[in-house]
């Protein structure tokens, strides 16, 4: 091996045991006692484990195990659940995640073509998508100056200040799938986005899930924050 490999690594490679057992070496998960992988352990292993969370400006957002409880208990269908989970650990395909991870794209938004496309942009603070937020029954302002990231905001809303109801919750979270899939429609499908349809889709479909559930509550009106 020498020549081919550096010392540092050939010492690494003389480290490892030999397997003295008369059979092939197989991969095992090391978090189950029979070294096999089930989903429902996976699951439970990445709901009780804290995700660190690292944004573009270097510094780090810590998730808590209750904002996960939280997330895992929004009362909305399962793939927005599961959504909201990919934007927290910045697993949504916006340019400036898809660079990150190696792919060759611009990291500009495809739609605005003057900032780099972040979730945080794509989601919160694109003029479009702050036209929804504040159009929406909630009435929310997102500054790009303010609003920081994701991880940060939700430990603030719903771990820390608790500003968000169950029902509130359900209904940011719709208006974050369908603002996505607007976004989606005006880059892949070149539609114009549509901001009415997103909020009237948005309030639709929170309620009827919520109708449909035998869940009730009492809309007050607008939030400010």
């Amino acid at each position: 091996m020498r020549g081919l490999v550096s010392e540092e690594v050939l010492g690494w490679i003389v480290k490892v045991p030999l397997n003295f057992i008369n059979r092939k070496d197989e991969p095992v998960w090391k978090v189950a006692r029979n070294g096999k992988y089930e989903v429902k352990k996976g699951y439970y292993a990445t709901k009780n484990m804290n995700t660190k969370v690292v944004d573009r400006a270097s510094s780090s957002t810590v998730l808590s195990g209750e904002l996960w409880k939280k997330v895992w208990r929004i009362k909305a269908l399962p793939k927005i659940i599961h959504f909201i989970w990919r934007c927290l650990v910045r697993a949504l395909p916006v340019r400036e995640e898809l660079a990150r991870r190696k792919c060759r794209v611009p990291v500009n938004c495809p739609i605005c073509n003057k900032e780099v496309e972040t979730i945080e942009h794509a989601l919160f603070t694109y003029p479009w998508a702050k036209s929804v937020w504040f159009g929406s029954e909630l009435a929310l302002r997102f500054e790009k100056a303010s609003f920081g990231n994701l991880g940060s905001w939700c430990m603030q809303v719903l771990v820390e200040e608790k500003f968000l109801d169950d029902f509130q919750l359900a209904y940011v979270a719709w208006l974050m799938w369908l603002i996505w899939k607007e976004r989606n429609n005006a880059v892949f499908e070149f539609k114009a986005v549509n901001l009415v349809k997103v909020i009237n889709e948005a309030s639709k479909a929170v309620r009827e899930f919520w109708e449909a559930k035998g869940w009730t509550r009492w809309w007050k009106g607008k939030m400010r924050m």
